[in-house]
C-alpha cells in the first residue's frame, strides 16, 4: 500500500482508497481522462474520414474544371479549331453526366459547359473566352 495526495485536499491517503477520509473526494479510476481520451480519439478519426469524403467528392469537380479551361486555353491559344473546342466540351458534358451527382453539385458546371460549347459556333473573342474561363473557376 503505497501513500498518494489526494488531488483535492493534498493530505496523504491511501492508494486503494476510493474516497479521501478526510474530504469525501472520489477517487474512482473513471476519471476525466479516462473519458477524454477515448472520445478524442473517436472525434480526430471521425474528422480525418470526414475530410478524405469532402476531398473525394470535390475531387470530380476540379478535375472537369480543369479539363474544360484547358480546352478554352488550347482554343484561345488556336491550337484547335472552334468545331474541336465544342466537340471536346460535348464529350466533357457527356462523361460529367454519368457521374453520380446526389447534391446537382456538376448540374451547373456541366450547364455552364454546355452554354459555352453552345458559343462556340460563333467564333469568340479573347476576352470573351477569358470570361468563360472565370465562369468556370468560380463555379
Amino acid at each position: 500500500m503505497a501513500l498518494i495526495k489526494c488531488p483535492e485536499c493534498n493530505k496523504e491517503i491511501s492508494n486503494t482508497a476510493k474516497k479521501c477520509p478526510n474530504c469525501g473526494y472520489s477517487l474512482s479510476t473513471k476519471s476525466i481522462k479516462n473519458i477524454l481520451v477515448p472520445f478524442s480519439i473517436i472525434l480526430i478519426v471521425l474528422l480525418i474520414i470526414g475530410c478524405f469524403i469532402l476531398y473525394n467528392h470535390s475531387q470530380p469537380i476540379y478535375q472537369y474544371k480543369k479539363q474544360a479551361i484547358s480546352i478554352l486555353t488550347e482554343y484561345k491559344n488556336n491550337t484547335i479549331s472552334n468545331k474541336e473546342a465544342r466537340e471536346k466540351l460535348d464529350n466533357l458534358c457527356s462523361k460529367m453526366y454519368g457521374e453520380k451527382d446526389p447534391n446537382n453539385i456538376l448540374l451547373g458546371l456541366e450547364i455552364e459547359i454546355n452554354s459555352i460549347s453552345y458559343s462556340l459556333f460563333n467564333e469568340l473573342s479573347n476576352t470573351q473566352i477569358d470570361n468563360y474561363i472565370n465562369e468556370i473557376k468560380n463555379k
